[in-house]
């Protein structure tokens, strides 16, 4: 993984097409600047064409940003390009050029050229009829405002636009909106009238799954006020939405006696090193004895901290640790809880499994019925249309080099999606993780440290599985 330090580094990043890169830098250092810097001396070595890459940022308003910033640089380049024409560098550039037009123009031009206009003359010809170099620069100008430059949603919509029949969708489909709250909301009262009113055997086990189930571990039909954190039917309908390429994890078991043990030694632990504060030591003891006598909880109990109350016991000398065993208590208990509750979460999980299932074949019917593919659809379809080998290869050939911006913001799915287009060509594995990628074909940038995955569906872990396999395969 490359990180921006020195101008040695920002050098190679700039010019070095042997070998695929992972760029990780803060903000401020300059790692977007280095990403255009990259493509223009692609463009300017012949190492690919504007319209053979594909670069991908986060948002709409970045990837507008970003195509104004390539065509910036590129004019600058043209500019750079016919003054350097223009100082001297025109009787070379021109005698390389075998048109006849060109030579003619030259001829009739020579008296004026003698007299001190030559510069003027130059920049016109150069105009009329551009140099090898100049010529290809403006034709790279051109071809940027229809250039390859989006978001990953964007990117995967053109994908399904070019083989919609491999990819098994409606050709003529609709992009929804960002924002699927109100689509959302109609699919899940539709779905909720079907399994009210229905008598099948599977809407029988998913109002059973709703009312025994989930209703009695805690879970309420839908927030009763802005700040309930209690979680609802329809806030677990919707996580089963936004991630229904994924697969639901069941609960690891954790023995129950292993964990008491745990707690024991934490006690006597903390008990040793306040030995001096009797009082206190005599209540950790009863709190101890409290804590292992636990061996079942409510079943409408989904999850509760048990806070140590030692009131002021050992005064304000053991204040400081009276905080520290509070906190240092709570991940224990949570072990503790889960352990105890395990029997019932398995049971629930397997039965919200079910649930996740019914739930997202029916949406994904709504889905299709109206034309419509959301962001989720978009990478969905995208995948698994390059999972096919000759919509890959061809994707593969068609898209030379990728570009990838914020790549802190992917997720495994959208990781999934660019590690395939930078396969080797001629090969096709099944998993990103085991591709080999193309020498020098994909570059991507991000920083770790501004990863906003806390509250979208992006994932730091796959932002570092890639960084590590780009590192391996140089």
């Amino acid at each position: 993984m490359k990180t921006l330090k020195d101008h040695q580094q920002r050098t190679t990043i700039e010019t070095d097409f042997t070998r695929s890169m992972a760029v990780d830098a803060g903000a401020g250092s300059g790692k977007t600047t280095e990403m255009i810097e990259r493509i223009v001396n692609g463009i300017m070595q012949d190492i690919f064409k504007i319209e053979n890459i594909a670069v991908v940022t986060f948002t709409r308003k970045a990837a507008a940003e970003m195509k104004v910033r390539l065509i910036s640089r590129l004019q600058e380049c043209i500019s750079k390009e016919k003054s350097s024409i223009s100082r001297g560098n025109g009787f070379r550039v021109l005698s390389e050029i075998a048109d006849a037009q060109l030579q003619e123009h030259i001829s009739k031009e020579k008296s004026s050229i003698s007299r001190g206009n030559g510069a003027r003359v130059l920049s016109e010809i150069a105009d009329a009829q551009p140099p090898t170099k100049l010529k290809k620069l403006k034709d790279q100008l051109s071809k940027t405002v229809s250039a390859q430059v989006s978001t990953i949603h964007s990117f995967c919509a053109m994908l399904l636009k070019e083989m919609p029949v491999e990819a098994g969708i409606d050709p003529d489909f609709e992009i929804g909106e960002d924002d699927t709250t109100d689509f959302f909301e109609k699919v899940f009262g539709e779905f909720m009238d079907e399994v009210f009113k229905k008598g099948s055997e599977d809407s029988a086990e998913i109002k059973k799954i709703i009312e025994i189930i989930l209703l009695k571990s805690g879970f309420k039909w839908e927030k009763e006020y802005d700040n309930d954190s209690t979680p609802t039917i329809k806030s677990l309908f919707r996580i089963f939405i936004d991630h229904r390429d994924s697969k639901l994890a069941m609960p690891e078991y954790i023995d129950i006696a292993r964990v008491k043990k745990e707690i024991n030694g934490f006690f006597d632990g903390y008990m040793e090193t306040v030995s001096e504060f009797q009082k206190l030591v005599d209540k950790l003891e009863i709190l101890k004895q409290e804590v292992l006598s636990i061996n079942e909880l409510p079943a409408d109990v989904v999850y509760k901290d048990y806070t140590l109350k030692m009131r002021t016991l050992g005064g304000p000398k053991a204040k400081e640790f009276r905080h520290d065993i509070k906190d240092a208590f709570i991940p224990i208990y949570r072990k503790l809880h889960f352990s105890i509750k395990y029997p019932h979460l398995k049971e629930l999980y397997q039965r919200i499994e079910f649930l996740f299932k019914e739930f997202k074949e029916f949406y994904n019917e709504k889905l299709f019925e109206n034309g419509i593919l959301d962001n989720e659809a978009l990478l969905i379809y995208a995948r698994d249309l390059l999972k096919n080998k000759k919509a890959r290869e061809y994707f593969k050939k068609r898209y030379t080099h990728l570009f990838v911006d914020e790549f802190q913001d992917t997720d495994p799915l959208q990781a999934e999606i660019i590690f395939y287009l930078s396969e080797k060509q001629g090969e096709f594995e099944d998993t990103w993780e085991k591709v080999n990628l193309q020498p020098g074909k994909l570059f991507i940038i991000g920083d770790a440290k501004q990863s906003i995955y806390t509250f979208r569906r992006a994932d730091i872990e796959a932002y570092q599985k890639a960084c590590d396999k780009i590192g391996r395969d140089n």
